[in-house]
Parts: C-alpha cells; structure tokens; sequence
C-alpha cells in the first residue's frame, strides 16, 4: 500500500505543486487552531469566574481571532483542493488515454488485464484524489489529535493511553471493514461486466431487434435478473459484514465518553479543577472521539481506494508499442512478407498458423481463401503489428510489423475489417478520422473516395452527423460498409488490407467495388479476403490455407488446373450459381 500512496503523491505534486503545497499548509493550521481553541475557551471561562476582565478580553480577542483565521484557512483550502481536483483529474485522464493508445493489442486478450482497463477506463480519477484527501485530512488529524492529548494530560497519563488504544482498535476495525469492501470491489468486476452486457443486449437497438425475432428476449431479461439477484445477494452479505464491524467501534466509543465524562464530574466536585478545565478537557474528550472516528475512516477509505492506485501502477507497466526511429534503409519498398511464422494466440497453445511464407510485392494484389478457422483473419492482425508470432517474421518493406508506431502503420496500410466499426461522427471525420479543414484539396480527396466506395449519395453532406443516438443520419448495413471502403481508399498508404470488405453489400454493388479494389491494388498492393470466391478474379496470386498452412498457392488459372482444395471450394461455390452437383444431388 505505501507504494501506492507514494505513486498517488508523486502524480498529485507533478499535475499540480503549487496548490497542492497551499492546501497542505492551510490543512495543518487548521488542524492547529482546534487544541488551541480549546484551551483559548478553558482560558477564557476560568477568567470569567475569577472576574479578571483584563485575561478575560485578551482570550475573548485571541478567541475570535483564531475562529476568523480558521475560517479564512479554509476557504484558501477549498480552493487549492478544487484546483487539485481540476488538474489532476485533467492530468489522469489525459495519460490515461495517451497510455490506452500505445498498449499492445495482446493486453486486451488477457482476462486479468481487461478487468484491470475496464476498473481504469470508468475513469476513477475522483477516488485518486480522495486518497490524497485523506492523506492530508489525516495529517491534520494527527496534528489536532497530539494538541488534544496534552490538554487532556491535564488529568494525568491514564485518559491519553486510553484513547490512542481505542484510537488504534478503532482503526483495526475500520480498516478490517473496508478490507471486505475491497474484495468486493474485485471480486464483482467479472459479474458486473456480464451484466453490462446483458444489458447492453436489451438496450442496443441492433441486438434487441434480433432477439425479438427469436423470442429471446424474455430469456435475456431472466439471465439479467439472476445476475443482479447474484450481485445484489454477495454486496448485501458483505456490507453486513463490514457494518458490524463498524458498530462495534461505536458502541466503544460511546462507553469510553461516559467514562470520561464520570470522571471529570469526579473532579469538578472534588474542586480538582475548574469550571473551564471542565468544559474543554470535555470537549476535547468528545473532539478526540470524532478525530479517532474520523482518523478509522481515512485510513479505511486509503486502504480501500488504494486499490486504485495499485490498478494506475499496473496498467502503466502494461507493454507498449515501441516507438523507434526508421532508418534509411527501412524506406525501400519490398512488400508484405511472412517468413516461417508460426501463431496462437495467448491463453491457447493451439497453433492458428504454422510455417507461413508468402510474399506480396509493392503494386501486387493477393487474395487468400480457406475454410472458416484457417487463419485468414489472423493473417491481417499480425500485419497490423496487433500480435508478434511465436516463431519467424512478419515484414512491412523489410521491417518487422510489430516495430511501427501507428503513425507509421497509417502511412504503411490502409485496412477494411470484417467487423468494421461505425463511428457516429460526421461523413467528413468519418473518412479522415480527424478534424479536416473544410474545402481545398483535402476535400476533393474525400469526394474520390466516397464515389469510389459507391457512396456519391454522401458526398453533399459531409458534415452530417451519422447516428440516431445522436440525433442524425441513419445508415444501411452497406452504406456504413462502403463508407469505412472510402475510409481505407481515402488514406495514401502503400497497402490496402480488405478483409470481408462486402459482406453487406449486394451483388451489383459488390462487382462494381471489386473492379474499384483492382484499379486501386494496381497502384499500392495489399491482400484480400473473401468468401466468395469470385472475387478472387481479380488478384494476381492466390493464397489457399488450411489448418493454419499453405495448402497451395498460384494463379486463378494455376489453382483451377491443378484440381486442389481452391478448385474444389469453386465448384462447390459456383454450383450453387450455375448449376452442379453436391453431395450426390442436382442443384
């Protein structure tokens, strides 16, 4: 934990120095002025009862003052702390997201390390800045606690021994009590994130008309609620837990006040000590109880919130991209290669690829084709430097992929995935993916792209926003396919990655999108994937894999001639259009 907290106060002085120290030095004479307030009013009684009107107008003066200083202290700690709370909050989030952008795509594989992104990217940013609070809330306790016990050594060493007992019991409960909250904290992350998605189910417009049609929906409603009933039953159970604990620090301090309070009539009738002595060796015996209270409360709420911290500390040792400097020699143009990879992807030690070589020259079109799980797919993110293979080499114009930083990959490659995203932004920042001026050359290229990508019906509302959410246009499944096509053709990379770029267009469209892939291929080189088979006409090279492996690879020509797995896919493929026959029977 301390190394926690040491990581909270590092971060908390590089955002914000200046008012952070401010805000430390109003927060110990604040705690200051309440012991001296204390025995200001013991003071101020006592010369009263004597008559000494002289003492009595100086403590009288010296009162009020500290009451006026006290409450001008806190308001310049108010707003150092708003300050604070500003900066840092500005700071976390925006390395937060500079870190997300430079993670490796492998982090997101990994169960353990998800949990951790989902806990930080809710932005906890408000519970780092609790910890620093209490730490300082903390501080001025202390200072507050140590004047009270020499007013009340008063009375002797007895009553300052016993409240630091009770003060360290009181924080062994609190701390025990907010422990059993931390592990809920954890424990629950996986059963909220279920949650979440199922309810993400009911709410999403796209996934909530598929399920209607099924009848499924009463289902996913039982499936949400016994979740929650699951949840809810777990939390219930351990804030009880915790809340006992809780109580029993309370009723001790209620028994230790009448104790103390038995005491000090004691010796107010016995004439021991005075009418003043009384009322503030009181008041700082009621006053001690709230700081050990409070003193239980801070250190518990640390403890629990420094979970966080220790959250921040792992996901800034996630790995990163390295950024490294191209050289030279780096800048020739040689073309996409495998050399022998072989690939599982973490968590599994079943090989996705093995011992794949291939070559695509700079101006080439490949087109890969292969049964459902072959690794096509695969192929594309470990171009994309989304994954480092096992064994062997993946190669961007002689450079290793997983060695590019994204602004280098954008130049290297354009790409259209299967499971393309649609980004409610405007038609313009949905091509350019940033904020693009408005008219000039820029725009021309945006027009090409989108009448290349067969969306001329976009190209008089660029600034449109896209997204009923958001309370603009609404597109078809292949308009929003073509216009993540414009975004990739939009781009002057050397390499275009297409993988399924026509799932949910239709067959005129899609003939009219493959003759635009092949004028483009022509100029920069890439590869395609398709399931249907007759796109494949338009590459030079075809690529056949099975079971992670080249199965064969040539021509259109070639591969047809030769009678292997890709002619077989074809007739089967093609009988369906053209007439043939499968599995005995005539089509």
């Amino acid at each position: 934990m301390w190394k926690s907290l040491k990581w909270i106060l590092i971060k908390i002085w590089n955002y914000s120095a200046k008012n952070m120290l401010g805000e430390t030095i109003c927060i110990f004479l604040a705690g200051s002025f309440q012991p001296i307030s204390a025995w200001l009013l013991q003071n101020l009684i006592d010369a009263v009862g004597s008559i000494d009107l002289r003492r009595g107008g100086i403590m009288a003066f010296l009162y009020i003052l500290g009451l006026n200083l006290h409450g001008l202290t806190v308001s310049i700690r108010e707003y150092c702390k708003a300050a604070v709370c500003r900066n840092v909050e500005e700071g976390l989030q925006r390395d937060t997201a500079c870190k997300f952008s430079r993670i490796e795509y492998q982090v997101f594989e990994d169960k353990e390390k998800r949990d951790i992104l989902q806990q930080i990217a809710d932005r906890p940013c408000e519970q780092v800045v609790l910890i620093y609070e209490n730490l300082l809330e903390i501080a001025g306790n202390v200072f507050s606690f140590a004047g009270f016990l020499w007013l009340l050594s008063q009375m002797g060493s007895f009553i300052p021994a016993g409240f630091c007992a009770l003060s360290l019991l009181n924080m062994c409960f609190s701390y025990r009590a907010l422990m059993i909250s931390t592990d809920l904290f954890f424990d629950q992350t996986a059963d909220e994130r279920e949650m979440d998605y199922l309810g993400e189910l009911l709410e999403t417009k796209s996934f909530l008309a598929e399920l209607k049609l099924f009848g499924a929906v009463p289902y996913i409603v039982e499936l949400w609620n016994r979740q929650s009933r699951r949840v809810l039953r777990y939390r219930l159970k351990m804030t009880a837990k915790s809340q006992l604990l809780f109580l029993s620090g309370a009723l001790m301090n209620a028994l230790w006040v009448g104790v103390i309070l038995g005491v000090l009539i004691f010796r107010l009738t016995a004439r021991s000590i005075t009418l003043g002595m009384f009322v503030s060796l009181f008041n700082s015996a009621v006053s001690m109880i709230a700081l050990s209270n409070l003193f239980s409360d801070h250190v518990s709420q640390i403890a629990g919130n420094a979970a966080i911290a220790r959250l921040y500390g792992e996901f800034e040792t996630f790995p990163e991209k390295k950024s490294r400097h191209e050289e030279e020699h780096r800048k020739k143009e040689c073309g996409l290669e495998f050399r022998n990879v072989y690939f599982h992807y973490p968590g599994s030690e079943a090989w996705v690829l093995k011992d794949v070589s291939f070559v695509v020259r700079p101006g080439e079109c490949l087109a890969i084709a292969g049964e459902n799980g072959a690794g096509k797919s695969t192929l594309i993110k470990l171009i994309c430097g989304l994954y480092k293979p096992q064994k062997g080499q993946v190669l961007i114009d002689g450079r290793s992929a997983a060695d590019y930083t994204d602004a280098e990959l954008k130049k290297a490659l354009s790409i259209v995935f299967q499971n393309y995203e649609r980004f409610h932004f405007t038609v313009r920042q949905n091509i350019t993916m940033c904020e693009d001026e408005k008219g000039g050359a820029e725009e021309e290229k945006i027009l090409e792209a989108l009448k290349a990508a067969g969306c001329a019906e976009l190209c008089d509302c660029l600034d449109s926003q896209l997204g009923t959410e958001e309370g603009g246009m609404d597109l078809s499944g292949g308009q929003w396919q073509r216009l993540a096509i414009a975004r990739a053709l939009y781009g002057e990379s050397k390499y275009i990655l297409l993988d399924e770029p026509t799932s949910a267009i239709d067959p005129v469209a899609e003939s009219e999108m493959y003759e635009c892939f092949r004028k483009v291929l022509k100029k920069r080189g890439g590869i395609m994937i398709s399931h249907r088979l007759a796109s494949t006409c338009v590459a030079d090279r075809i690529m056949v894999l099975s079971e992670g492996a080249v199965a064969e690879s040539g021509t259109w020509n070639e591969l047809i001639k030769s009678k292997g797995l890709f002619a077989q896919m074809w007739d089967i493929q093609s009988s369906w259009y053209g007439g043939g026959r499968i599995d005995g029977k005539t089509v």
